[in-house]
Parts: structure tokens; sequence; C-alpha cells
């Protein structure tokens, strides 16, 4: 997949690669100066991190095809923050995983939306015909992004309490 940065109307999407993963393990000061953009304090949301760097490096290991698709970091223009990600993997050639997050700051202004939709876009040029997304019936801010994004509720998630919602992308 490409890495190539994806812009929309508002954000400007950065691809993590194993290089741009290992700055933001190491300092946000070195991953900050690579994206040229500020690393704001609230950086990492304490659900987000360490645990999907274990599983994004194993990832790249495993499948190095889906570099571009694990995760984009989410900077607004024109002044670029980081103020969340976005990104997904592939389940097989016809369906994929999407997911967002974004700082609690930067909530409540339809990034994850456009983001999103972004990433679907992306999807659908690879080819991928489903997305799917989970998430906890509790939280309805993400369930308003999913259906913002015509997923609709699709039956229980694959973690115990959360449920899954799809959506069928146009053939491209």
């Amino acid at each position: 997949m490409n890495t190539s940065d994806i812009f929309t109307a508002r954000l400007r999407l950065v691809a993590i690669t194993p290089e741009l993963l290992d700055a933001e393990t190491a300092s946000y000061a070195d991953l900050a100066a690579r994206l040229e953009a500020r690393v704001p304090p609230e950086w990492p949301d304490s659900n987000w991190e360490p645990h999907v760097f274990d599983f994004f490096r194993k990832q790249f290991v495993e499948h190095p095809e889906t570099i571009g698709w694990s995760r984009y970091i989410v900077l607004p223009l024109p002044e670029p923050t980081l103020i969340g990600t976005v990104g997904g993997y592939p389940i097989s050639a016809e369906e994929a995983e999407t997911g967002y997050a974004i700082l609690k700051p930067w909530q409540r202004n339809g990034y994850a939306t456009e983001a999103t939709l972004a990433m679907l876009q992306v999807f659908s040029a690879q080819g991928v015909q489903s997305v799917i997304a989970h998430t906890f019936p509790t939280m309805q801010e993400s369930i308003r992004v999913m259906e913002k994004c015509g997923m609709r509720f699709d039956g229980e998630g694959a973690e115990e309490g959360t449920v899954r919602y799809r959506i069928t992308l146009p053939s491209s």
C-alpha cells in the first residue's frame, strides 16, 4: 500500500512507517521533527499506547504490505498538531477493519469522521468491499462517527461487550 500523505479538506494524514513508529517510541521531539508538527502534551491518550506498538511491529514484519493501512497520524491544517490516529488492517482481500481516535481537546469537530471517510476511500481503491469497526455501546460519539460514515449496526463485536458496525463499499 502507498505510504503517501492523504489530504482532506481540513486534514493531513501521515502513514506510520516502521521508521516513524521507532521515532514515536524513542521521543516525541523526534516524532514532531519528522512530522513537522506539534505533539501536544495530551499525546498519547492513556487508553491508546503502548500496547498497539507491538501489534503494529508484528503486522509490519508479518505483512509488510499493510504498511500504510495500520495507522495514520491525524494533523489538522494549516497548523499541524498531532490530534489523533486513524487506520485499519485487512481481514481478507475483500474485508478490512478500521479504527480512529481523536484527543479530547479536538473531539466533536468532525475530525474522526473526515479521517475515517478518507480511509474508506483508500480501502475502496485497494479493492476492499466491506469495512467493519468495533466499539462499546456506551461510546455514543464513536457510534455517531460510524453512522456518519455510512456504517450500520452489524451485531456483537469481537471483544466481549462490544458491538460491530459495517459498511459495504461501492465498487471502484
